[in-house]
């Protein structure tokens, strides 16, 4: 039980990263330079959400390794982050969840599914 909480814990990490960086970027608009843009990027709260997250999604994922083999871990946390990532996406920044979307997302975790089984 503690394993999958952990995995879990993967998961949700990396969702709430991915959300994090994709708000960073939109609020960063079209800056003037690199060094503008790091500016706006390091003091913009969704970038410390993004830099916590992703410090928290390598500790769990790490920790899930070694309780699980790396396929099932790998396959779990990507396929089901790809599902969060679609449906949070599609929530907060009203991207579109279409049929042809629901089908590849369906085709890649059930490819991931069968190839850790194979």
């Amino acid at each position: 039980m503690t394993g999958w909480i952990l995995v879990a814990g993967a998961i949700g990490s990396n969702i709430a990263a991915n959300i994090a960086l994709k708000q960073t970027l939109d609020l960063a608009g079209v800056q003037q330079g690199p060094i503008a843009y790091a500016r706006f990027a390091v003091t913009s709260p969704s970038f410390w959400l993004f830099v916590v997250s992703a410090g928290l999604l390598a500790g769990f994922y790490i920790l899930s390794v070694r309780i699980f083999d790396l396929p099932t871990i790998y396959a779990t946390v990507t396929s089901l982050s790809l599902v969060g990532v679609t449906l949070a996406s599609a929530w907060l920044f009203g991207d579109a969840i279409t049929p042809l979307k629901i089908v590849g997302t369906t085709l890649i975790v059930a490819g991931i599914f069968l190839v850790t089984r194979a």
